[in-house]
This record gives structure tokens, C-alpha cells and sequence, in this order.
């Protein structure tokens, strides 16, 4: 960018590795990573990072070759040679080797909690993380040593004493409060414009198009000229990030990195500015695009600490952060943490007023909780299947954004392949969830189509997150973990079911057509574990005139059975949820010969599924007369058989 820069000293000579070395394969600008942007203009090539035209990258401190990597020379800094000597005492601070404990810990900082690249505020200059550690130490020093000292004197005492911790852990943990407190950085959370271009990373290296958007002052640099604003003025930052302009999307590493770690980025800022561009007032919250894009889901659940914005940048309610809804005083002061205040409007008809529970409208938009917007906690056991319901109500350009934009939510990481298209691109979200929790039965609680055999073999695997709509919450909260592994083959799913015989008792209107609402009858024993010989009907919903087979009617004169799943064993007799989920099969055999004496998992493994609309449930009232569990010798009694199948 074409803004003047002052060289900062640096502390440190730059790591090569620490550096990233990405490759120059080009790819498309998109406001979900991947879509072509209005502004792009089609070029492959990959420029050199520059410094010049006020462009700071970390290369700029790579001039000082006098400095020695892994310490400061004394020679070249304001902060005296190292010590020769080790602090043994955590409580013990040297003034002389406290620079170099902080300017470690702010490395560390920088290169594993921050974004690649990040404005300065306010030149709106980008720099590099090179440049980020040598603004951050600058930071710190202007500070005084004094003060720093005096102060981790006191937190290490408070540390100590009040919250009983170990001496080493407490200074680790202050020193990074303090490494934290200057490394502040904004993050905006916002949908790309849809007729006007964003103001890209590349723009920003090219001076002639850099002055000629400054000058046109379009939409997409009003957009970034206001959030660089609001995060200087109004939350005390000096470092912001906005995905247009510092993610380099020519570079396919570079891309991949980012959308991997975007998660943890918005987690790690010290405020999330949301940008609302249809909202003029909470009124007008439901119908604003940001609620109905792929991105912005993680984007709301991520941040410690939010701020919402209208179109034109006001502010939608007083509090200081719309997560917390923490009201700040005019001198600035709360009693969590310190906040800009927010002047209340004086127009009663636009909504914002501290008084409004923007939370409570956002959770009447998303559906989701508002103590999970709160205190988001990514990658529970047992809220995958909600979660993914979430996911299920916005959309993405790109298909395959739709599930790269959970990884984080999830916890789980896997890399980007743009063109793999999106049934492929979620069958690899769910892989990941399936290999990275031991309890991952709510994975499977969803209806719908399975996963095109074309991608995977198997007949379970959910094919987009719209399957989950049809989640059972009572699942979630009887959630069981399953005793043998759940282990994804080229053959299927590997699955535990309890099988029991089932009796097809309403058809359609025609014979050859199964109803909307089939009824089938569960063929249990007349045992004390039975409610009776014949139990209730099970109510079942299938899609009408519809079954994943070639000729639908023929499935009629098969025989049926359920493959129950979502129970345990792990301490000898079979525990069954309250409601026992399970799979329809028909069988590929002579209903008159059939018996589950002769049912091995081989036959289960080939049987035809029953694609259900929803997710099927027995009670298991229906099942055991009284209590939640039955022994391994009782199966056979009661009139079910265990198996291990492929599905």
C-alpha cells in the first residue's frame, strides 16, 4: 500500500522456517474461499512479496544481519546482554534476561495464535508475522521495564498466594497475559459484497489499483476503511484482520492454512467486529444475509467477545460486548474487563439500547441456544447431530466450503481440495469426526439419503447436513458409547446391532407401494424381558413409493428386521437407551425359511436398507418390560440376535 512506514528494530533475526514458504498455485477469490470475486482480474501470477509503497512485510527485518538468531546482541539492543545464568527462581525477575523470556513468549504468540498477515492500525499497513513480533515487543518496551516488572511482581503474588499455583506455571501464565494485552488484534465478521468487489490482498500490492480504489472510495474499501476505523477508535487496537485483504489466495498453501486455522483465529481475538450490511436496527436482524451464509456460523461461535454493527457502521445496542452483554461504564471500567463505552442513541425507533437481549433475537433467528453462542465449546460428543442442523440452514458458493466451514467447529482439521465437490468434501468432515472421538454414535443420528456409492460404500454415512434435520434430541441426551470401535472400511461402517425380526402390518394405497407411515410389528419371545409376544406396533416413516432398490415393490414380500444401535455392553449385560434407535433392513431371503438362527453379519451386511425420512426409534418399553438392560444369554430368549455388520 502506498502509506509511509517507519522501520521498527527487530529483536530477533527472522527463523527461515518460522517463515512460510508457499507454493504459487493459483485460486480463485471467493467470499467463501473459493468463488470467483467481481474484482479478481483473472490473473495466475504470484508477486514477490515487496515492502514497497509502504507494504511491510517480515522480510523488512531480515536487513539487520548483525543480530543473531535466538538472542538479542547487546550491541543492538536497548535492553542489556543476556544472562549467562538461568532464573531458578520463577519469583526471581532479571531485568536483563526478562526481554528475552517476553520477546520468546511473544514469538511463540505470534506464529501460533495470530493470523499470517494483519493490518497495523492506523496506516493500514499489512505486515507479516515477523513484523508482528517486533510491533508487539515495541509495544511492550514503550511500557517501561520498571513497570512490566512491578506488574509481574504483583500478578505472580496474586497468582501464588490467592489461587494456590505452582510457582513455574504462575509466571508462564503471566507473562502471557502480558504478551496477550499487547498483541490485540481485531477480526471482522462479514459477507462479501455480491456486486461490487472486497479490496483483495493483491490490490494492496499493486500501487497504480491500490490509489485507484482509494480514490474511487468504492463499497468493498468503505468496508475496510470503517472497519479499521471502529477497531482503532472504538476498541483500542492497533492490529485487525479482514479476510479480503490479508489472506493471499493465489497461494493454495497459504489458502489451506487459513482455512484451517480460521477457527482459532476469531477464537484468539480480542474482539470480533461483526459487520450486519442489511441491518439498520434489530429489526431488521432476521432477514440479514449474514444469518444465512456457511462462514459466519463458526464466526458467531468462535469469539470470546463480540460487537455487532449496521450497514452504516452504527452501533445495534450499548453493551460493550453483545456476547457477554456487559454494560460498560463512561469511564471505560468493568468489573471482567475494560471496554470502550458506547454512547446510548437517542432514537428510541432503531432498536439499539442496552435494554434490548440481542441474543435472545439471534437465537430466535438461528436456532441455537443462546448459551452456546455465549460459551461455544467446539467438538462435543454429543451435539453433533444439532450442530450439524445448524449447518444445514446456510448456504456456501463453493459446495465444498460447506464442510470446511465446520472443521473448527468440530475440531477436527483435514486439507482442502477444491474441485472434489461437496458430498466428497462432507464425507471426509464426517471421516475426521468418526476417527477423533471415542463416543461418535451421534454422528449416525440422521435420516435421509446416505452418501452417493460412487464416494463410499457405505449405506449409514449422512450425505450433506441437511440429513440431520431429522435428528432425534432424545438421542443426544441418552447419548451411550458404543464398546467396539466404530471403524470406517472400504466395506462400510463397522456397527454393533441387536437384530429383531419385524412384521410389515400397513402397506399403501396400492400393495406394491410401502405407506407414508408404515407399521410394523416387533416378532419378540413370550419371556419375562418381552412386554409381550407380539409388541406394539413401531410407527416408521419411509420415503412413499421409494427404497434404494432398482424395483421398490419386490422389497414388500422380503422379510424385515431392525438393526438396533446406540446401546453398550462394556460392563457384560446390553444397555438400551430409553428411545433405541435403529436401521430398517429387508432381508434377501424366503420369508417362510427366514429365522435369525441363520442371520449372520455377512447377511446384514448385504441386506437392503430402508431409506428413512427420519431417524427410526424404538422404546425400549416396547422391548424389556421393566429395567434398561439384558444379558448376553437372555438375547436369544427374548427373540433378538448381536451382530457386528458393514454398513
Amino acid at each position: 500500500m502506498p502509506v509511509s512506514y517507519r522501520t521498527r528494530p527487530s529483536f530477533e533475526e527472522s527463523d527461515p522456517e518460522e517463515e512460510e514458504q508457499y507454493d504459487d498455485e493459483p485460486e480463485p477469490d471467493s467470499d467463501d474461499y473459493g468463488h470467483s470475486s467481481p474484482h479478481s482480474d483473472g490473473s495466475d501470477e504470484d508477486e514477490e512479496p515487496s515492502d514497497r509503497d509502504g507494504v511491510r512485510e517480515s522480510t523488512d527485518l531480515r536487513s539487520h544481519s548483525n543480530l543473531r538468531p535466538g538472542r538479542l546482541d547487546s550491541d543492538n539492543s536497548d535492553y542489556g546482554p543476556s544472562s549467562s545464568e538461568p532464573n531458578k527462581d520463577p519469583m526471581h525477575l532479571d531485568s536483563k534476561s526478562l526481554p528475552l523470556e517476553l520477546e520468546s513468549a511473544v514469538r511463540e504468540h505470534v506464529y501460533n495464535h495470530m493470523p499470517i498477515r494483519v493490518l497495523l492500525l492506523p496506516e493500514m499497513t499489512l505486515i507479516e508475522r515477523g513484523a508482528v513480533v517486533s510491533h508487539v515487543m515495541s509495544s511492550i518496551m514503550k511500557v517501561g521495564m520498571p513497570a512490566i516488572e512491578q506488574k509481574m511482581r504483583d500478578a505472580l503474588r496474586m497468582k501464588v498466594d490467592v489461587l494456590m499455583e505452582g510457582k513455574a506455571w504462575a509466571r508462564e501464565a503471566v507473562v502471557a497475559d502480558i504478551v496477550q494485552e499487547h498483541a490485540r488484534y481485531a477480526i471482522l465478521s462479514h459477507t462479501w459484497l455480491q456486486r461490487e468487489p472486497e479490496v483483495l490482498y493483491r490490490d494492496a500490492n499493486e500501487p497504480q489499483k491500490w490509489q485507484s480504489i482509494r480514490t474511487r472510495c468504492d463499497a468493498g474499501y468503505r468496508k475496510l476503511e470503517g472497519f479499521c476505523k471502529v477497531a482503532r477508535e472504538q476498541h483500542g487496537v492497533s492490529l485487525a484482520w479482514m479476510d479480503t485483504i490479508c489472506i493471499n489466495k493465489d497461494s493454495t498453501s497459504e489458502l489451506d492454512e487459513s482455512i484451517r486455522s480460521m477457527y482459532r483465529w476469531y477464537c484468539d481475538s480480542y474482539i470480533c467486529i461483526t459487520y450486519l450490511a442489511d441491518t439498520t436496527s434489530l429489526g431488521d436482524i432476521p432477514n440479514d444475509r449474514w444469518f444465512t451464509r456457511g462462514w459466519t456460523l463458526q464466526e458467531l461461535l468462535a469469539p470470546k467477545r463480540m460487537k455487532f454493527y449496521g450497514g452504516d457502521w452504527s452501533i445495534l445496542t450499548t453493551y460493550g460486548d453483545d456476547k457477554s452483554q456487559d454494560v460498560t461504564t463512561r469511564s471505560g471500567h468493568h468489573r471482567r474487563d475494560r471496554h470502550r463505552y458506547f454512547s446510548p442513541t437517542t432514537d428510541a425507533t432503531a432498536g439499539r439500547s442496552s435494554t434490548v437481549d440481542i441474543l435472545q433475537v439471534i437465537q430466535q433467528v438461528t436456532g441455537i441456544d443462546r448459551g452456546e453462542i455465549s460459551k461455544f465449546q467446539p467438538g462435543r460428543e454429543d451435539q453433533i447431530s444439532s450442530q450439524m442442523a445448524w449447518a444445514a440452514k446456510r448456504v456456501t458458493t463453493r459446495g465444498e466450503d460447506r464442510a470446511y466451514s465446520l472443521m473448527g467447529i468440530f475440531n477436527v482439521s483435514f486439507s482442502i481440495a477444491y474441485g472434489e465437490g461437496a458430498e466428497r468434501a462432507f464425507f471426509r468432515l464426517i471421516e475426521a469426526i468418526l476417527a477423533s472421538r471415542r463416543n461418535n454414535f451421534d454422528v449416525l443420528n440422521c435420516g435421509g439419503d446416505p452418501i452417493s456409492n460412487d464416494i463410499h460404500p457405505s449405506r449409514i454415512i449422512p450425505s450433506s447436513p441437511e440429513c440431520y434435520l431429522a435428528h432425534s434430541p432424545r438421542l443426544i441426551e441418552e447419548a451411550l458409547s458404543p464398546t467396539e470401535p466404530m471403524t470406517l472400511t472400504h466395506r462400510g461402517l463397522k456397527l454393533e446391532l441387536l437384530v429383531v425380526r419385524a412384521v410389515l402390518i400397513t402397506r399403501g394405497k396400492f400393495a406394491h407401494q410401502m405407506a407414508k407411515k408404515s407399521q410394523f410389528q416387533l416378532l419378540l419371545s413370550n419371556s419375562t424381558f418381552a412386554a409381550s409376544t407380539r409388541s406394539s406396533p413401531v410407527e416408521v416413516e419411509v420415503k412413499t413409493g421409494y427404497v434404494r432398490i432398482p424395483i421398490p415393490h419386490e422389497i414388500l414380500d422380503l422379510p424385515f428386521v431392525f438393526g438396533i444401535w446406540g446401546f453398550s455392553h462394556e460392563r457384560g449385560p446390553f444397555e438400551l437407551p430409553e428411545d433405541c434407535p435403529a436401521y430398517l433392513f429387508a432381508m434377501d431371503a424366503d420369508k417362510k425359511n427366514f429365522s435369525l438362527d441363520n442371520l449372520y453379519s455377512v447377511d446384514i451386511s448385504n441386506a437392503v436398507r430402508v431409506t428413512m425420512e427420519r431417524v427410526v426409534t424404538i422404546p425400549r418399553s416396547v422391548i424389556l418390560s421393566k429395567g434398561h438392560t439384558i444379558k448376553a444369554d437372555s438375547l436369544a430368549k427374548v427373540g433378538m440376535k448381536h451382530l457386528i455388520a458393514y454398513l
